[in-house]
């Protein structure tokens, strides 16, 4: 929720909702919210980050597939890899629906299958564990 209540936050909470519509909205970047409004970038970066925090801006991450973070970051970390995604596959998936959402997570569905043949074997219709 957005600070309420001090008038003397009032100018630079209207400020930094003026600085956030223009980079969220309009899309634009700090350095041409800083050549409109006349301040330095560094400013804009604070106001964007008071936004935040005052709650002036909220950020909601809308997945595809209901993304296990936790899980993931625990991955990570075990086996040192520089990202992982965890996500539920439908329990009536066919193999080559399984081994396609695996590729939509790598992001090269044939990378993977490539680097990762044990998994792909698995991941093949009829295939035993």
């Amino acid at each position: 929720m957005a600070e309420t209540g001090d008038l003397a936050h009032t100018p630079h909470l209207l400020l930094a909702s003026r600085v956030a519509w223009m980079h969220y909205v309009e899309d634009l970047t700090n350095l041409e919210i800083a050549a409109r409004l006349g301040i330095s970038r560094f400013r804009v970066a604070r106001l964007l980050e008071r936004a935040l925090k005052s709650g002036i801006v909220q950020i909601t991450i809308q997945s595809p597939l209901e993304v296990d973070q936790e899980l993931s970051t625990a991955l990570i970390s075990r086996f040192g890899l520089s990202e992982a995604l965890v996500y539920p596959v439908p329990q009536d998936a066919t193999g080559s629906e399984t081994a396609q959402l695996v590729g939509v997570g790598v992001g090269r569905p044939a990378t993977w299958r490539a680097s990762c043949p044990r998994a792909a074997r698995c991941a093949s219709p009829g295939a035993t564990r």
